[in-house]
């Protein structure tokens, strides 16, 4: 039985981009920023580090390279992402399964559990889209909601690259975000460095207690 696809097809992907005022180099060379920091972890480092590298240096570049058409930065509940200058759309860097980037069979996830934040993200996407708005670009008016797209990333080792896609998260089961309303697949970014084998521990998205001490 086939399975459906939320991919879009090339010239599609192209367009979408241009709409979300994004460049395909942009969103590449951000992602290879960070796995070039997480090279250089060693086995002595923390098994998170290169993960949480990958993910933090890579949402720092982005954000580098799209202040100058800007977009800000935003990190609201302690979800780090980059917010477009009219407000309407965000761009979050997550790690995916294996499948991300790959058109054919079942749709990625994300790799790690995601707290909260993420929920409440993919919510206000579906929130969103049921309420009429194009589903790219969230609400037309100035109430401070935005659709989430999600960069994924996954480095293969066997195959010595990083598969990329931009893709629009449009429901979570349990820890994961696993249905996709639109993905559009990046081109992949050769990189035969060695990494170190660690878990992708990404120190984004954390939900913390806080109960006032008693006097």
């Amino acid at each position: 039985m086939a399975v459906p696809s939320s991919v879009l097809p090339e010239p599609d992907r192209r367009l979408r981009l241009q709409q979300l005022g994004l460049d395909v180099s942009d969103l590449r060379e951000a992602m290879r920023a960070g796995y070039n920091h997480a090279a250089s972890c060693t086995d002595h480092d923390p098994r998170s580090l290169p993960g949480t590298l990958a993910w933090a240096k890579g949402t720092g570049d982005l954000r580098d390279r799209l202040k100058v058409h800007g977009w800000k930065a935003d990190r609201n509940e302690n979800f780090e992402s980059v917010v477009h200058p009219k407000g309407h759309h965000a761009v979050a860097i997550m790690a995916g399964t294996s499948q991300t980037g790959c058109a054919d069979g079942l749709p990625p996830r994300t790799k790690t559990p995601r707290g909260p934040a993420t929920g409440r993200a993919v919510q206000a996407n579906r929130q969103l889209s049921f309420a009429g708005a194009d589903p790219a670009f969230g609400p037309s008016d100035e109430d401070g909601r935005h659709v989430t797209w999600l960069l994924l990333h996954y480095y293969d080792r066997n195959s010595k690259e990083i598969r990329l896609e931009l893709s629009l998260p449009s429901e979570m089961t349990g820890k994961q975000v696993t249905a996709w309303h639109e993905r559009i697949l990046l081109e992949t970014i050769p990189f035969a460095t060695k990494i170190v084998d660690f878990d992708e521990v990404e120190a984004a998205d954390i939900n913390v207690d806080i109960t006032r001490r008693q006097s």
